[in-house]
């Protein structure tokens, strides 16, 4: 860490210090660690060569899990960097207003924040265009790791860098045997993007690289599948599981979710009917549900098919409205929600 950064954490430590309102928290269950992005979100249907008129929004899965988890009622910690630019600036603010422990976060003027582009080619289609390989989050150095703060948390939820051999991946795999020798939770989702990637096999030697220290797994169906080769999400489930494991879940939007927690039983849970706005936090948000269930459960036992409902009322709260972070819901709107669809008349058989 150069002498300047040291002097921008001081600064910024100061501002957690006066403005957070984790002073008096109990510490985090959760630590998340990996990418904070601004994420700029098309306002229209249309390719980026369209150039469609854009948003920006606090975005990057670790950073939305984080959020989501705050506002379900987990204590919860992030790990990451973002540059010294409004954009870094900007996410900071927005962790403190959610109620995320910042001190482990950094900032760097020796990389910008990272950028991604969200653009909608057609109704219910997503295609991404991320400027992040050289970002401030890929350059999160291994030696920079807070281990106590993994070692006393019940959760860690890591993500890779997007560059295979970056010190982001160096570090998420760190931090995960961290986790694994302390005992607790290891919660990841691969999140592939393979426009993310120059070489889509560097995305699958990355995933493989964690698969044996996670042992909280999600998936959505499109990571499956390039993981598998193939699109059956209960044989999925069957060739990923690992002995180390206690969780781990297949999700496809609208079509439900496939889960186990021993690897060969596999149970389905449908989906929740929503009308989707913005579907760009919808995984992230899915697997804060299923983390704040655990937390609930005080992270002892399984998980039971009630747990897998609420995941997915957050999930469907979420994808009603825009924006990955904006979207998420607190406890209170997810509990409201799921008492309004069991109020609803039974649909009329097709």
């Amino acid at each position: 860490m150069s002498t300047e950064e040291i002097g921008l954490k001081n600064e910024q430590q100061e501002l957690v210090n006066r403005h957070s309102p984790l002073a008096t928290s109990p510490p985090p269950a959760v630590v998340t660690l990996g990418e904070a992005t601004i994420d700029f979100i098309a306002t229209r249907v249309g390719t980026f060569e369209t150039f469609p008129p854009f948003v920006p929004a606090p975005g990057g899965a670790p950073a939305n899990v984080a959020v989501a988890l705050a506002r379900l009622g987990v204590p919860v910690a992030f790990i990451g960097r973002v540059g010294d630019d409004p954009f870094g600036h900007a996410i900071l603010a927005s962790f403190r207003s959610a109620g995320v422990d910042v001190s482990a976060a950094r900032v760097t003027r020796e990389a910008d924040t990272a950028l991604a582009f969200a653009t909608f080619p057609q109704e219910g289609e997503r295609q991404f265009n991320f400027v992040w390989d050289r970002s401030a989050a890929m350059t999160y150095n291994p030696d920079d790791l807070p281990v106590a703060l993994i070692q006393r948390a019940r959760c860690l939820y890591a993500r890779l860098g997007r560059s295979s051999g970056s010190p982001m991946e160096r570090t998420a795999l760190k931090a995960m045997r961290v986790a694994q020798e302390a005992g607790i939770a290891v919660a990841f989702d691969p999140n592939i993007r393979p426009a993310a990637w120059h070489k889509l096999q560097d995305a699958r030697d990355s995933v493989w690289k964690l698969w044996d220290y996670a042992n909280v797994i999600k998936l959505a169906q499109e990571d499956a599948s390039i993981m598998t080769g193939h699109d059956d999400p209960e044989r999925a489930l069957r060739e990923l599981w690992r002995p180390h494991m206690r969780f781990l879940c297949v999700t496809d939007g609208a079509h439900g979710c496939w889960y186990t927690q021993a690897g060969d039983k596999v149970r389905f849970v449908p989906a929740w009917p929503a009308e989707e706005v913005d579907g760009t936090g919808a995984g992230d948000a899915f697997l804060s549900g299923l983390i704040a269930a655990m937390h609930g459960r005080d992270w002892a036992g399984q998980l039971d098919d009630s747990d897998l409902r609420f995941a997915a009322a957050v999930a469907a709260v979420c994808v009603s409205r825009w924006g990955a972070q904006a979207s998420l819901p607190t406890r209170a709107e997810v509990e409201a929600f799921m008492h309004e669809q069991s109020q609803q008349p039974p649909a009329e058989p097709s």
